[in-house]
């Protein structure tokens, strides 16, 4: 499992909208919230780090809307 920081957390999320952005499609928000499901899903202890370094309470819902 990652160390993870606020930069840490940010980087990673920008690495996911880069690739959002690349693939060169609009996502509806069922496909963005699949998108960071699956994301969230793949990081362990992720969700967890956003809570308390962000202080968002609506994890999946603030990557949906950061990625696309």
């Amino acid at each position: 499992m990652k160390n993870w920081t606020k930069e840490l957390i940010k980087k990673e999320l920008n690495t996911l909208r880069q690739a959002c952005k690349e693939n060169g499609e609009e996502f509806s928000d069922d496909m963005a919230f699949d998108i960071a499901d699956s994301f969230l899903y793949d990081q362990p202890g992720l969700e967890e780090a956003i809570e308390k370094y962000m202080g968002v309470t609506d994890v999946q819902g603030y990557v949906a809307n950061y990625i696309c």
